[in-house]
C-alpha cells in the first residue's frame, strides 16, 4: 500500500475506530454492574466479546444470587477454550509455533483431568522440539529456560547446578519442573496476574499468601478466580470501559499500517 493510499485511508479508519470505541463506550454505560463485570471477565480470559446469552445468563444468575462470582470465575477458567488460550500461548513462546491440532487437544484434555498449567509448560519445555530449537546443548537450553520463564540470564551458581543434574543423568522435565515450582517464578507469575487483572502491581503483603497457595499445590486458576471475585475486580469493572473486539481490530490494523509504511 502506498502512501498516498494510506494517507486516503488512515481518516475513515480513524473514524471507523473512533466510532467503534465511542460506541464501546455507550455500549458498557448500559450495562448492569454485573453485566459490566461479566463483560470484562470475557475480554480479560478470552480476549473476546461475550454473546447475548453468554453476558445476560450469568449476570442474572449473579443479581439472583445463584451463583457467586467465584463460581463465574471458576466456570470461566475451566472453559475448553480459555484452557486450550493458555496451550496456544505456551506453543507460540516456546516453540515459535502454532500448537498442532493433536498437541492442542491432548493438553486440553489433561487440563480438563486435573494438570496443572506449570506441567503442561514442563512436558513442552522438555522436549526434544524445545531442546533442538534452542541450540541443542544442555547450557543453551538452561540459558533459554531461563530467559522463558524469568525473563533474566541464568546465574552462574543455578547454571553450575543444573549441568550438574543434566550431566548426572537428571532429565529435562525435573530442570524445568524446578524453575517452575521456584519462588522466582511464582513471584514473578503472581505479579502478572495483578498487573492483567487488576491492572497494578501487588504489595508484597497481597501476593505473598498466592505464592504459598501455589506452593501449596494450588492451580493458577485458583490465583485467577480469587483475583476475579474480588471487589476491586468489580469495581474495576464498572468504571473501564473495554473496546469491543472489532474496535480493537482496527486500532491494530491501523499499527500494521504504520509499520508497512515505514
Amino acid at each position: 500500500m502506498g502512501t498516498g493510499h494510506f494517507r486516503r485511508f488512515l481518516p475513515a479508519a480513524l473514524v471507523i475506530g473512533c466510532g467503534l470505541c465511542a460506541a464501546s463506550q455507550a455500549f458498557a454505560a448500559t450495562l448492569t454492574p454485573n453485566q459490566a463485570y461479566v463483560n470484562l471477565a470475557y475480554h480479560d480470559l478470552l480476549g473476546r466479546d461475550p454473546t447475548a446469552a453468554e453476558l445476560n445468563t450469568p449476570a442474572g444468575q449473579l443479581d439472583s444470587n445463584s451463583i457467586t462470582r467465584t463460581g463465574f470465575a471458576g466456570g470461566m477458567t475451566s472453559l475448553p477454550e480459555f484452557l486450550g488460550d493458555q496451550v496456544k500461548d505456551y506453543y507460540q513462546n516456546f516453540l515459535n509455533r502454532s500448537a498442532d491440532t493433536p498437541g492442542l487437544s491432548g493438553y486440553v484434555t489433561l487440563l480438563q483431568s486435573g494438570a496443572t498449567f506449570e506441567q503442561v509448560q514442563g512436558n513442552i519445555l522438555s522436549s526434544a522440539e524445545y531442546f533442538t530449537l534452542t541450540g541443542g546443548t544442555n547450557s543453551a537450553f538452561l540459558d533459554a529456560l531461563y530467559g522463558d520463564l524469568l525473563n533474566r540470564p541464568i546465574d552462574a551458581p543455578a547454571r553450575t547446578a543444573f549441568l550438574g543434574t543434566l550431566t548426572g543423568g537428571g532429565t529435562r522435565q525435573s530442570v524445568a519442573d524446578a524453575v517452575l515450582s521456584s519462588a522466582e517464578y511464582r513471584t514473578d507469575l503472581v505479579t502478572s496476574y495483578y498487573n492483567r487483572f487488576l491492572r497494578r502491581t501487588p504489595s508484597p503483603t497481597e501476593s505473598g499468601p498466592f505464592i504459598t497457595l501455589l506452593g501449596s499445590g494450588a492451580k493458577d486458576q485458583v490465583v485467577i478466580n480469587t483475583i476475579l471475585a474480588s471487589n476491586e475486580y468489580f469495581t474495576l469493572a464498572q468504571s473501564v470501559p473495554e473496546p469491543t473486539a472489532m474496535a480493537t481490530g482496527v486500532y491494530i490494523g491501523l499499527l500494521v499500517l504504520r509499520r508497512r509504511r515505514r
